[in-house]
């Protein structure tokens, strides 16, 4: 059972209204609306190809809305310089699906990369900063291992370490437990709600597993047809006749 997170239900830090995106004349996103609350894990659903990773590419820069508003820790993205951007980025943690390791490193180089580019710190602050993530995602002993030496679930674990070891405001994971097995799966779950409770995160995990929804989300939404067509709980979601709502449900089993 996850434990009541602390959850400011008054503030946004993010705030998307009318978002839609299209590749030439396929309409992705058809007019999204979307709201996080400060120390919220907010659940995207969907069935893939349905839009998702897109958008959070568009919250982080990486693709550009063809119409909408979007609203991150009260700024407004299309107004942000370039410079501005490198500095909301920070703010920002991106856990992508693939964990986005650099092969030829160690994870303590890994994990110092950012810190020693992004910020002015002594060796031995370095150190403790990296051995401080470590344990938290629970992989201290992997300090000197390269990312071929590690398993699927650990490169998920380090990969969000790396991401933490910036102190983000928000945390943006793209299908964290993809291609997992169902334990590891339940073990980056676990992970997800540490991350929110200790580091008072907000969150949007996108996902089309239906366990990770369950397990980590405060409230979710589902995209439908390019818009969110159900939102709630996880049983007010999928307390529907609607029968592409019941078809996720059913082709996705869920303990």
């Amino acid at each position: 059972m996850k434990q009541q997170p602390t959850i400011d239900w008054t503030r946004e830090v993010i705030s998307v209204r009318g978002l839609k995106k299209a590749f030439d004349a396929f309409e992705v996103l058809k007019g999204v609306d979307l709201r996080l609350h400060q120390g919220e894990n907010l659940v995207v659903l969907g069935r893939s190809g349905t839009g998702k990773s897109v958008l959070i590419k568009i919250l982080t820069g990486l693709l550009k809305a063809d119409e909408g508003h979007i609203r991150v820790l009260d700024q407004d993205i299309d107004q942000l310089s370039p410079k501005a951007w490198e500095t909301m980025r920070l703010k920002i943690g991106f856990s992508f699906q693939n964990s986005a390791l650099y092969d030829s490193m160690t994870v303590r180089e890994n994990l110092r990369f950012a810190l020693v580019r992004h910020f002015r710190l002594s060796e031995s602050e370095v150190d403790r900063t990296v051995e401080e993530v470590l344990e938290a995602v629970g992989l201290a002993q992997t300090l000197h291992q390269m990312p071929a030496e590690l398993s699927g679930g650990q490169r998920k674990r380090i990969g969000i370490a790396r991401t933490l070891i910036l102190k983000p405001e928000i945390m943006l994971y793209d299908e964290p437990t993809a291609g997992l097995d169902p334990i590891t799966c339940i073990e980056i779950n676990n992970l997800i709600n540490e991350v929110q409770r200790r580091f008072n995160t907000s969150s949007i995990i996108i996902t089309h597993d239906l366990t990770c929804a369950k397990m980590t989300g405060d409230r979710i939404v589902m995209l439908l047809d390019g818009r969110f067509g159900r939102e709630g709980t996880f049983e007010e979601v999928f307390a529907t006749d609607d029968e592409r709502v019941k078809a996720f449900y059913t082709y996705n089993f869920v303990e």
